[in-house]
């Protein structure tokens, strides 16, 4: 199977809610294990903010490790 090449910041999003929903891992693990504030991705999550992209970027690695993308 081939990774995605490039997913758009909608995709990027719906997978890491989902991983937040199915992991049981807290905010704050989870922005720790992306390299980014907890606030950061409070903001993320909730559709206040978009990350710049190199922060998607880390997001995207992140979720393509844990098999998300």
């Amino acid at each position: 199977m081939h990774e995605k090449a490039v997913v758009t910041l909608e995709e990027l999003f719906l997978a890491l809610k989902r991983y937040l929903e199915e992991s049981g891992d807290s905010e704050q693990t989870i922005a720790s294990h992306i390299g980014i504030h907890p606030h950061a991705l409070a903001h993320w999550i909730s559709d206040k903010k978009a990350p710049s992209k190199a922060k998607a970027a880390r997001i995207a690695l992140f979720l393509r490790r844990a098999r998300y993308l």
